[in-house]
């Protein structure tokens, strides 16, 4: 009974230093490093899935990314492959959003690729100039 004391006030003592050493916060997962491209998002698709909903229907719509230096050699999984634009929580964007935003085929928007190198977060992120981390 004394020796699982100890190991439970050994254990307390561990998480309260850890929690010190990062100053008060919790940091669950790490912290993440990630390397940033700029380029633009070239629309290569846009789609209506619904016609009701929140913001006038729903689309789909997809891009490819193009590094500004064209000298850029970029991970094969990024590489000519298209991907989905999402907006907030992941949902499909709205027609006010893609009317706000002058999302249409052939549009060109900028956009940073974002891939980790240090962490277990998110591996590959694509930011806007909407979202505020742009």
């Amino acid at each position: 009974m004394v020796a699982r004391g100890r190991e439970i006030v050994s254990l307390a003592l561990m998480c309260v230093l850890a929690m010190d050493a990062n100053r008060g916060r919790y940091i669950v997962g790490g912290e993440c490093s990630y390397r940033t491209y700029e380029g633009t998002a070239t629309i290569t698709a846009v789609e209506r899935i619904a016609d009701s909903g929140e913001g006038g229907g729903e689309f789909a719509i997809t891009y490819v990314f193009h590094p500004n230096d064209q000298e850029t050699v970029l991970p094969s999984h990024i590489t000519g492959r298209s991907f989905s634009l999402s907006i907030g929580d992941g949902r499909p964007p709205t027609k006010h959003f893609v009317d706000t935003h002058r999302i249409v085929p052939g549009a060109r928007i900028p956009c940073k690729l974002k891939i980790i190198t240090r962490g277990v977060c998110t591996p590959t992120l694509f930011v806007f100039p909407w979202d505020p981390s742009f």
